[in-house]
């Protein structure tokens, strides 16, 4: 039919100009007519319901979508909504360039912002920390699996067979709040005031091994990373409380052992697997053992000076660098201020720099192929060379 003959189906009464401008209207919206002026044709039944449900669907979405923003504007969530700041959330963590609903509100479209959004409105808290999952530090918990595979090697490690170092005392110095100790040392004086030196790391090696599930995840985090309001571990909390030394009665160790001779030369390296009997100490603590210079703190102070002289001698570069304490109290309320400096950090250092030297010249001994490590290992290797004898 044509518009006149449609206008005059619809009303009932002759067409006028109002009425065929009122008739074309509806065959615009398209839902229950199609065509042009001279032939229009009107709709399957079925086929206008379809449609009608659409748009009854399509309007009340738009309604929800508007109510919802409102009550983003008005901090007014309610729980159905927290799925639907996904959007805000992914930009807080930087996982996304822009949130769709920002848009709506009108707000800037930076992390910052969707971060201040999630805060005001009870998502998160003010201990909620960004900065790991925005540069991609792993956040989730190890999977069961895992957790088992960690006791199955840690009870393993337990039985490998070690070398019994339990007779000499081993102390693993650390800042108050590091949760897995990793190294320790000990030193007692030989005959001719020769010095017989221990460094002992916690042997991770014997329960996690090349490509093993639990080297892959830990490869996955790098690290542990230490933040201000805990730390994200690298491996399963098993792992680090049976192999921390100092942590139990005993610890299994990767030890290297060697001489130091009075003018601060290395000798009779050796490695071995141990059992070693470790006592923590702070930083703080072991700076008042050391000023009273008792017979083990005083061959361990002796370790020290005679290894930082050498390396003097031969040219090494020391300097000290002021280090930012930064805490965060249950409240959130940050606190920042400077690490106190402590003798002991620069016995550690020493006892450490030893350790590396021993390891090289074990390896360059037996020609093992060895991945060195510019501050410590490769100037240490320098030393051997260019700087001893």
């Amino acid at each position: 039919m044509t518009v006149a003959q449609l206008a005059e189906k619809l009303f009932q009464t002759p067409p006028t100009h109002l009425t065929a401008w009122a008739a074309w209207t509806i065959v615009q919206q398209g839902l229950y007519f199609t065509g042009n002026t001279e032939t229009i044709v009107a709709h399957p039944a079925d086929k206008v319901a379809k449609d009608l449900e659409k748009m009854r669907a399509k309007t009340a979405q738009e309604k929800d979508h508007a109510d919802f923003i409102k009550r983003v504007r008005n901090k007014t969530i309610k729980p159905v909504d927290m799925d639907r700041m996904q959007d805000v959330e992914d930009l807080a963590l930087n996982r996304a360039e822009s949130s769709p609903t920002l848009k709506l509100l009108g707000s800037e479209q930076t992390s910052q912002e969707a971060h201040r959004l999630l805060i005001e409105l009870g998502m998160w808290d003010n201990m909620t920390n960004p900065w790991p999952a925005r540069f991609g530090v792993v956040l989730d918990h190890f999977p069961k699996a895992l957790e088992d595979e960690a006791i199955k090697l840690t009870d393993l490690a337990q039985k490998l067979p070690r070398e019994d170092l339990t007779a000499i005392e081993a102390f693993a110095i650390d800042d108050a709040d590091i949760a897995d100790p990793d190294d320790a040392f000990s030193v007692t004086r030989g005959p001719d005031n020769v010095l017989d030196v221990w460094v002992h790391i916690a042997d991770v090696g014997g329960v996690v091994g090349p490509d093993s599930a639990l080297d892959l995840a830990a490869r996955k985090r790098a690290a542990s990373c230490y933040l201000a309001n805990g730390t994200l571990p690298m491996l399963p909390e098993r792992v680090q409380s049976t192999m921390g030394l100092g942590l139990a009665k005993t610890s299994p160790a990767l030890s290297i052992g060697f001489t130091l001779e009075e003018d601060g030369h290395i000798d009779n390296v050796k490695v071995v697997r141990s059992t070693v009997r470790a006592t923590r100490k702070t930083y703080a603590e072991a700076a008042q053992l050391l000023e009273k210079a008792g017979d083990v703190w005083g061959a361990i102070s002796d370790a020290a000076d005679r290894f930082r002289d050498r390396r003097m001698e031969n040219g090494a570069v020391g300097f000290q660098m002021p280090q930012a304490s930064v805490t965060v109290d249950s409240k959130g309320k940050v606190q920042v201020g400077v690490q106190e400096h402590f003798a002991s950090r620069d016995v550690v250092m020493e006892l450490m720099l030893m350790a590396g030297e021993a390891a090289a010249q074990f390896a360059l001994d037996r020609e093992i192929a060895f991945l060195y490590c510019t501050q410590v290992l490769l100037l240490t290797c320098h030393y051997r060379y260019y700087c001893s004898e």
